[in-house]
């Protein structure tokens, strides 16, 4: 479905340029599918000359910004809409106050029971309900019409009709002129060939006017006509025939067929799909006796897959510790141990997920042979992940030598990949780019083994490459690339996480405009999947973004949160940054004293690990130091950080200290300051700066 919705996204970008409305009314009855679609356009519209409303009931979309919630009427207003409704037949007083009463506020409740009051003449018995006007209705209907309705709701909300042709064959009944005439107010046809109904409380009351015995005979009937047209590809048509074989109590096909359409789904990386499916299958297994034990956590362990892939971390949590449950092979329950980690790693749950990888390779250890050899590399390099999620890359990178090693003895390609991952990303980290170089093995692999989503990490890595570099619109390319893959490999989380570090490049360009959207977007996909190492970053970048705007109070108060976030987590590197930028902020609104004393604190806190921002805490500490007289103090800072930045081929500090070394040399050596400026400059053109920003 992602993958869809992303074509979509780009169709109607080629198509449309200038921009698109998306109107969409009655949102709470789309099915996952298209919610997921219409979720991705209101994300996509954040960032593009787009506009998306829609008209949902409170179980509708989670979509603030891009829904606009109808409450119900006032009397008033219901009172001047039947007024306007029956201005051919007017009502009396009294009889348009006991329409208002019944419809309680519902203008579609509304509308039918002035359908009713039409047809009967008369206010005295209304219905209770918009179920009720329904139901009142099929069953006004002549028997033939009144009995198709029914039997065609089995095929669901649409439907093909050669399928309802050879589904109503054993019935002996004609779709003739006068009933279509009869159904034509319940059911539309779409095309030539499919038929839908109106709305879906229609479909629903149609199939509850259906006896249980009935419904399962004609469930099992659409399952034997479905089959039957498929021919031989029963596979095309495995999500029907597992839903119906399973609504006519048929457990053993549900359970075949919801494996099958499971699988394509996965194969074709429509994980919540898939994930629909393994729970239909799971479900199914529950009414058997003879499913084994191994065979039903393997599909538990799929669906805690799939899961995982969509973001549902708790979600695959649960399925993969009734894996574990379900499971009798030690080796096992072993790698579900290190599942399970990965999972809480996503969300910054490190303690639990160091606990879960000691388990996992204590298990492993106990037993002989290369699976167990590979699920221990597989530790190893799960353990250098967290290490490096938690901001302490130089023991990440001391881990995953390790897990290298053992990868390579025990043949474990994806304990390597990862390994090459986290190595690249932790070079990054320290500042030593030119060190990481282990990103093309990672591809390899991920390539040769089809996996798009370690594709799509490993061209993101690239883009963090690009950037340390100062090849800043060739890390946009990374970046943009990376997210497609993400999405087309339907993690819409991975794909905001991408969406962050393009927007990092932006803010730092002071392209801020085209950044907030996108960190808006990211922020709130992160924080909904509990993401919050990522969630940390984004805002990190927000705050920048609005230090850079001018919104002091509020870029306050997002990184004094962030700052108390982050320490409480240990995450050490994004409270460290936090607390550079609040002592800028200091200083921009004439504090300096408290400027120098936070980075002061900042920096005993981070020990060792400030070094790896050395650059930025001498320009921030520079600028505070001149603005309380300490003018030559800070000029030997600046210089000392210019060397260490050049050093690091970091560019941008480099062009942001010669900034602040220009406006120091203003009074003093003029044409010293002069040609700083221009070198920092030529530096901030270079990397697509749009201005020279304020040091």
């Amino acid at each position: 479905v992602q993958r869809v919705a992303a074509a979509l996204v780009t169709l109607l970008e080629s198509l449309h340029p200038d921009g698109i409305a998306v109107v969409m009314e009655d949102a709470h009855w789309l099915d996952d599918a298209t919610a997921i679609v219409i979720g991705v356009l209101a994300d996509a519209a954040v960032s593009r000359p787009w506009f998306v409303a829609l008209t949902t009931r409170d179980e509708g979309l989670d979509l603030p910004e891009a829904t606009i919630e109808l409450g119900p009427l006032s009397d008033s207003e219901s009172q001047q809409l039947v007024l306007e409704m029956t201005a051919a037949a007017p009502l009396r007083p009294d009889e348009v106050r006991a329409v208002v009463r019944r419809a309680g506020g519902s203008p579609l409740f509304l509308g039918e029971i002035l359908e009713v009051v039409r047809e009967t003449g008369s206010v005295s018995n209304l219905p209770d309900s918009l179920d009720a006007v329904v139901a009142a209705q099929i069953d006004a209907l002549p028997e033939l019409a009144a009995r198709l309705l029914k039997y065609s709701s089995v095929l669901g909300q649409s439907f093909r009709k050669t399928v309802l042709d050879a589904f109503l064959e054993p019935e002996d009944m004609k779709l003739d002129a006068a009933t279509r005439r009869s159904i034509a107010r319940f059911v539309v046809e779409e095309d030539e060939e499919r038929w839908r109904f109106r709305h879906a409380v229609i479909r629903d009351v149609a199939y509850q006017g259906l006896s249980f015995k009935r419904r399962r005979e004609l469930h099992a009937r659409a399952a034997e006509v479905i089959g039957r047209l498929a021919g031989s590809d029963q596979e095309a048509v495995a999500e029907f025939l597992a839903m119906h074989h399973a609504l006519s109590g048929n457990h053993l096909e549900a359970w075949r067929y919801s494996l099958v359409a499971a699988e394509r789904a996965r194969e074709d990386f429509v994980n919540l799909e898939a994930a629909g499916h393994y729970e239909r299958a799971i479900e199914s297994a529950r009414r058997l006796d003879h499913i084994e034990s191994a065979e039903l956590a393997r599909v538990w362990t799929a669906l805690g897959d799939v899961r995982e892939a969509a973001g549902l971390y708790e979600g695959a949590l649960t399925a993969f510790r009734t894996a574990r449950r379900t499971a009798d092979d030690p080796l096992v329950v072993a790698d579900l141990h290190l599942k399970q980690a990965r999972v809480r790693a996503r969300v910054g749950s490190y303690q639990p997920a160091f606990r879960d990888i000691t388990l996992g390779r204590q298990l492993a250890s106990s037993r002989p042979g290369r699976e167990a050899k590979q699920i221990m590399a597989r530790a190893t390099s799960l353990r250098a992940q967290l290490r490096q999620l938690q901001e302490h890359p130089r023991a990440a990178i001391a881990l995953a030598r390790e897990a290298v090693a053992e990868a390579e003895a025990a043949g474990e390609e994806m304990a390597l990949a990862r390994s090459c991952q986290v190595l690249d990303a932790s070079f990054n980290m320290i500042g030593q780019p030119s060190k990481a170089e282990f990103g093309g093995r990672a591809l390899e692999i991920y390539e040769r083994r089809n996996d798009l989503a370690g594709v799509a990490t490993i061209t993101n890595n690239l883009g963090g490459r690009a950037y340390f570099e100062g090849q800043w619109d060739r890390a946009l390319e990374y970046y943009e690339r990376a997210e497609s893959a993400h999405r087309r490999s339907g993690n819409e989380a991975a794909a905001a996480t991408t969406s962050a570090n393009r927007a990092e490049v932006l803010v730092s360009q002071l392209r801020l405009d085209e950044a907030e959207p996108l960190l808006t977007a990211a922020i709130r996909a992160l924080r909904a999947h509990h993401l919050i190492d990522a969630a940390l970053f984004a805002e990190l970048q927000m705050g920048r973004l609005l230090l850079l705007r001018g919104d002091h109070e509020q870029a306050r108060g997002l990184l004094e949160a962030i700052r108390s976030e982050a320490t409480e987590l240990g995450q050490t590197h994004s409270a460290l940054e936090a607390a550079i930028h609040l002592a800028d902020l200091a200083v921009i609104t004439d504090d300096p004293g408290t400027a120098l004393a936070d980075l002061d604190a900042a920096e005993s806190r981070a020990g060792d690990e400030a070094e790896l921002y050395a650059t930025m805490l001498a320009r921030v500490r520079a600028v505070a130091l001149d603005a309380v007289g300490r003018s030559e103090e800070a000029l030997r800072l600046v210089r000392a950080g210019l060397e260490q930045a050049r050093d690091e081929g970091l560019s941008y500090e480099e062009a942001l200290l010669l900034g602040v070394e220009a406006r120091l040399l203003s009074m003093t050596e003029p044409e010293l300051s002069t040609k700083r400026s221009e070198e920092a400059s030529r530096l901030l053109r270079s990397l697509g700066v749009v201005e020279a920003p304020g040091a």
